[in-house]
């Protein structure tokens, strides 16, 4: 069984900063006239949108 992942609300992709410090700004996908953002995959689900029970009882 698994579940949607709250990191990306299902989608596979994230936004991050392309400035120092590359960190997590939200979920994506990235809207194509976003500033200092970039899309990224993922790194809780690895793009897949899920995550299985296992991991997910991890969290």
């Amino acid at each position: 069984m698994s579940t949607t992942c709250t990191h990306c609300n299902g989608t596979g992709e994230i936004a991050r900063r392309t400035t120092f410090p590359m960190s997590y700004v939200g979920p994506g996908p990235v809207p194509e006239d976003a500033l200092s953002v970039v899309a990224a995959t993922c790194d809780e689900c690895r793009g897949t949108g899920r995550i299985e029970a296992a991991a997910a009882r991890k969290q």
